[in-house]
């Protein structure tokens, strides 16, 4: 049992993103997502609609596949965010009413992934919203304990993540680093968001080297992500 309401924190997250873009023009939606490279704010809306459409319609091949999110992006290239907006919204209030059923592992994926596209498509357009609240505490401690089993499976000592609102310990065993920024930045380099020189530049108690290969579990950025 968790102790997060998956489905009002996919909704809320839908709700807001959506209610942020629906008014983009052509050249809005054309806005490259340079947390998502490659994707614009379309494809990225396009992902999360498809999503939501393909869970209910049993496209259930290949999920999380480079090729089953292309496809999502490519059926709704030529449509505008609003179009892709309303889609969204018809369809994901029948699988949010499924979420509080499912295993909290498997809901909480969506809600991460929900989580972390809203602020994918907000940094983009240089919008500082949504950078607290449930849905980012939530997507933290999820990405927080991934990152203890890769420190763990690499065979590092722990590492203590602290935040203005809380520690988390990665890992197992007496900790041999703590690294120390906000929820919102420690959430996007775990998620991939942040070069190894932007995790460097955290404030670091002990050696980070040793960490940076396995902070994200979605790789690390070459460049600098600066939202």
């Amino acid at each position: 049992m968790s102790e997060y309401d998956f489905p009002a924190l996919y909704r809320e997250a839908r709700v807001r993103l959506g209610e942020r873009v629906c008014t983009l023009d052509d050249a809005g939606a054309a806005t490259p997502v340079g947390a998502c490279p490659g994707w614009d704010v379309r494809a990225v809306l396009s992902h999360l609609a498809g999503v939501t459409a393909d869970i209910q319609d049993g496209r259930l091949e290949g999920a999380g596949s480079d090729e089953w999110t292309a496809a999502q992006v490519a059926a709704r290239r030529d449509r505008s965010p609003a179009v892709i907006v309303a889609e969204w919204n018809e369809r994901a209030p029948a699988l949010e009413a499924q979420l509080a059923s499912w295993p909290p592992d498997l809901a909480g994926q969506l809600v991460s992934d929900v989580t972390t596209h809203e602020l994918d498509v907000r940094g983009a357009l240089g919008d500082a919203g949504a950078r607290a609240g449930e849905g980012l505490r939530y997507t933290f401690e999820r990405y927080a304990g991934r990152l203890g089993t890769r420190v763990t499976e690499a065979g590092l000592p722990a590492l203590a993540l602290v935040t203005d609102e809380a520690m988390f310990v990665a890992g197992e065993g007496d900790r041999a680093a703590t690294v120390r920024a906000s929820r919102f930045e420690l959430t996007r380099a775990m998620a991939g968001r942040r070069s190894a020189a932007q995790i460097r530049a955290y404030g670091w108690d002990g050696d980070c080297e040793p960490y940076l290969a396995v902070f994200s579990g979605y790789g690390t950025r070459t460049e600098d992500l600066v939202e």
